[in-house]
């Protein structure tokens, strides 16, 4: 009675931005695609293989169709098809993807200071990015063989440039200005993370 992208709560602004490009940015927080909807050229085989078995995302293992979009995203454009052409089978038995639960209705509307302060509250661990995306980058450079790979490379190191600036906030608020001037000065805040929410975090957390 829904689809899978209702599921992963896959949205129309996603949609929009991963159309555009941008699938790289939203694959590297979480993955919404679905391994047996999913085809990918051959020439990316000896990229994508073999697959670590020691990443998460989510606090989950990041397994075979999370890891082939994120690469393949990071060296080329992916495109999706709207339509559903497959039926998703649910049954007791399975061991991943999505379950038989009730889609949960929207969430109410909130303040921008009420979602600050949610947000001031949560401690993120950037430990599992930027293993990540550091895994990723070594794929990337052990296989670039004459091919043009420096756009993405430079885009993995601007990222990881961030979150390990984000990871490191000093104590100190005033010690922390600096550190997050330079970031919203750089735009990364805008690029890799929720642009003003990420940046008021840290200097409210």
């Amino acid at each position: 009675g829904r689809r899978v992208w209702q599921s992963l709560k896959f949205t129309e602004i996603e949609q929009k931005s991963f159309a555009n490009g941008k699938a790289f940015d939203i694959l590297t927080l979480r993955n919404v695609v679905t391994g047996a909807a999913m085809a990918f050229r051959a020439k990316y085989k000896g990229l994508l293989l073999p697959i670590p078995d020691d990443l998460t995302q989510d606090d989950l293992i990041l397994i075979h169709d999370g890891w082939v979009a994120l690469i393949i995203s990071a060296v080329s454009k992916i495109a999706f098809i709207a339509d559903p052409l497959i039926e998703y089978r649910l049954h007791p038995g399975q061991q991943l993807g999505i379950r038989a639960v009730q889609v949960q209705p929207p969430p109410e509307a909130h303040s921008m200071l009420s979602d600050l302060a949610q947000a001031a509250r949560r401690s993120n661990s950037y430990a599992a990015q930027i293993k990540q995306l550091q895994a990723i980058r070594a794929r990337l450079a052990a296989h670039r063989n004459g091919s043009d790979l420096g756009a993405a490379l430079a885009s993995i190191d601007e990222r990881l440039t961030h979150l390990k600036a984000r990871s490191s906030l000093p104590a100190s608020k005033v010690r922390r200005l600096p550190v997050v001037l330079r970031e919203a000065w750089s735009l990364r805040y805008m690029r890799y993370s929720n642009g003003i929410y990420s940046l008021m975090k840290d200097m409210l957390a």
